[in-house]
């Protein structure tokens, strides 16, 4: 079964948020109009119990760059 993101992206984070699934934020595309690079400040989730991906709707995420782990307050 091969799984795709919502938005293709790369240099993006991934953290496992406490209920399983992964939460990816930023990033950055190949703009295949122009190919450079483009910066994604969406996010998404990835559910492994049902191996889609989700859009998460909020568009002010950092497109590259580490975060740490989550914390026990919910962030990262």
């Amino acid at each position: 079964m091969l799984l795709s993101m919502t938005t293709p992206r790369f240099f993006h984070t991934a953290t496992l948020l406490a209920d399983g699934r992964v939460l990816i934020a930023g990033g950055q595309r190949i703009d295949p109009g122009i190919f450079e690079f483009t910066t994604v400040p969406s996010a998404e989730i990835y559910d492994p119990r049902t191996g889609t991906f989700h859009r998460d709707g909020q568009n002010d995420y950092s497109p590259m760059g580490p975060h740490g782990p989550l914390l026990p307050n919910g962030k990262s």
